[in-house]
């Protein structure tokens, strides 16, 4: 792992507290058995692992040959796609559980319309039971993109969560940093559906 292309994936003695947390205020007492779940760049399967532990089937969607290396080492089903062109038709309605920290970006997008689309195309790889936890690492490209479009864009981002029925939430600064989602971004977005929030951490939805 220690040649992954993303430095953070590359250190190979990186701790897993950030996804302890999120376990401990997100999963606490979620029933994994039995679930099949896609990790949307798994980086150094940290999530999968903890999946695995209580018994559900965690799969990575990712292209660095060595966070695939990684996770096929680990047992676990990898699939090599680069997450800026990734189609998730092949998993449609397939899913028990949709994860991604960290790895998708409302920027991506050519338009509202794609934006939109694959949005909506995450949604479809869950079961109706299905739930999703999904917080986007919104960096801003360095050139294009003036505070009024990147404004409208992550708005964009909210509402085409919404329209396929997830609950949007903005995380405090102190919260990201928490889950291992801090340096450079436009906003600490995270996107829920299916989860029971009851005992966990106190969210603000994002507005």
């Amino acid at each position: 792992i220690s040649h992954a292309r993303q430095k953070n994936v590359a250190q190979a003695n990186r701790s897993s507290r950030d996804f302890e947390r999120i376990f401990a205020d997100f999963f606490a007492g979620h029933d994994f058995t039995g679930e099949r779940i896609v990790d949307l760049g798994p980086g150094q399967w940290d999530f999968g692992r903890m999946v695995a532990e209580r018994g559900g089937r965690c799969e990575g969607v990712d292209n660095d040959p060595a966070v695939l290396e990684l996770g096929t080492y680990l047992g676990m089903t990898v699939h090599d796609a680069n997450l800026r062109t990734f189609d998730p038709t092949p998993f449609a309605g397939q899913l028990d559980g949709l994860f991604c920290k960290f790895a998708v970006n409302a920027f991506w997008h050519k338009n509202d319309a794609d934006r939109a689309a694959f949005t909506a195309s995450l949604d479809r790889m869950l079961t109706p039971q299905g739930w999703g936890w999904v917080a986007p690492w919104n960096g801003r490209p360095k050139e294009g993109v003036d505070d009024d479009a990147a404004r409208r864009i992550l708005a964009a981002q909210r509402d085409a969560f919404a329209a396929v029925g997830w609950t949007a939430y903005e995380l405090t600064e102190t919260q990201a940093q928490d889950y291992g989602m801090g340096g450079r971004v436009e906003n600490h977005p995270l996107f829920i559906r299916g989860l029971e929030l009851a005992d966990g951490p106190r969210l603000s939805r994002a507005m």
